[in-house]
């Protein structure tokens, strides 16, 4: 789709670009919340290792 000044633009064109960029977002939820879970994961397993290094140097 070309460049169109966006004041040329109707209300009908507007809704549509953000319909697809609504749908170009959506699409990346899926591995957006598996990266986020493996992180969670991750930062879960560190605060274990963590409680554990206190406990014993205390």
């Amino acid at each position: 789709m070309p460049q169109t000044k966006a004041s040329s633009l109707t209300i009908a064109e507007l809704q549509d670009l953000l319909d697809q960029k609504v749908a170009q977002e959506k699409k990346k939820l899926p591995a957006l919340r598996k990266k986020r879970d493996k992180i969670a994961s991750q930062l879960e397993e560190i605060e274990k290792e963590i409680a554990v290094l206190e406990i014993s140097g205390s």
